[in-house]
Order: structure tokens, then sequence, then C-alpha cells
């Protein structure tokens, strides 16, 4: 393990085991926050991928329904409503918490992690709302509501995983 120290204060350590690369940083107040060279990698592609000038509000929530990380995300979200009961503006995440039957520590988390690709937008500190991605997810006609219940389904993430096999095996 080799550990790189530039800021007296926060001390970083890049470690390899079993062919991931990890990242882990201790502040002086204790706080370890760690991240696989793929994570950061994904963060920045997200990053890029938050607003492209060609990506529509289509596209945007399709390809959150197509990631593998933020399907099941947008699928929880969508089943306890969260699309829903911004309709009448923006709501502070523990008050929609508690609208949505969800922790609010958690939701909230969900939310600025969706809101960080295109999806959301937290309007002041722990207040969310709708932009035109999200509310693509609402339940209303021409949304996508019905096809991200489906699409994050346990029965069509279970179908898609075993692709693999049947190529296997035939």
């Amino acid at each position: 393990m080799e550990t790189k120290e530039k800021n007296p204060h926060l001390k970083t350590a890049w470690c390899g085991t079993g062919g991931t690369t990890a990242i882990a940083s201790r502040c002086d107040d204790g706080m370890i926050a760690c991240a696989t060279i793929a994570e950061l990698s994904r963060k920045a592609i997200y990053r890029w991928m938050a607003a492209p000038a060609s990506f529509s509000d289509f596209q945007t929530a399709m390809s959150l329904l197509s990631h593998a990380y933020f399907n099941p995300i947008v699928g929880i979200l969508v089943r306890h409503g969260v699309p829903d009961h911004l309709d009448k503006g923006p709501l502070p995440g523990s008050e929609l918490a508690k609208l949505a039957g969800m922790d609010a520590l958690s939701l909230m988390r969900a939310l600025r992690a969706l809101t960080s690709v295109g999806a959301f937008q937290e309007v002041s500190p722990g207040v969310f709302a709708h932009n035109p991605v999200s509310n693509g997810f609402r339940n209303r006609p021409g949304g996508l509501r019905n096809f991200s219940l489906h699409y994050t389904s346990d029965h069509y993430v279970k179908s898609a995983t075993a692709l693999g096999h049947s190529v296997v095996t035939g």
C-alpha cells in the first residue's frame, strides 16, 4: 500500500486488492472516504452525462433506467410515489420521506445521487423539486411511470441477469 500525504490534515492511501484499486482518505476529524477507481470513473462520466446538450430529457431518463445502480433507486422512488408527491412543488426531504414512507436520510441521499446525474433538483439544502427528467416519472399520461415499474421489477432484473447463463448453456 502506498501512502501519499499532500495535505497534513488528509492522509490518502492507494491500495490494490483483488484486481481493484481503491482510494481511502482519512481526515484529522476521523472521517473516512473510500472509493474505487471504477466508482470515481463512473462519477466523472455521469457528471459529464448530467446535462449534455444532445441528451433529451427522455434519453436521460432512459439512461438512468438502464444504469445498474440508478435503476433500483428510480424504481423504489417511483414505487413509493416520490415523483407524485412533488407535484405541488418543492418539499423538504424529511417531509417527502414521511409522505413516501421512507427513511429521510436514505431518501435525501438517493435524491442527491439522482440530482447529480440530471433527475430532480435540490432547490435549497435538503429541499427537492422536479426538473424535466424527474417530471417524466410521475403517474400521468405519456409518462414513464409504468415503464419504470416494469423495467425495475425483480422479475425483469432477474430475467436480464439470467441472459448470460443462457448464452453459455444454450
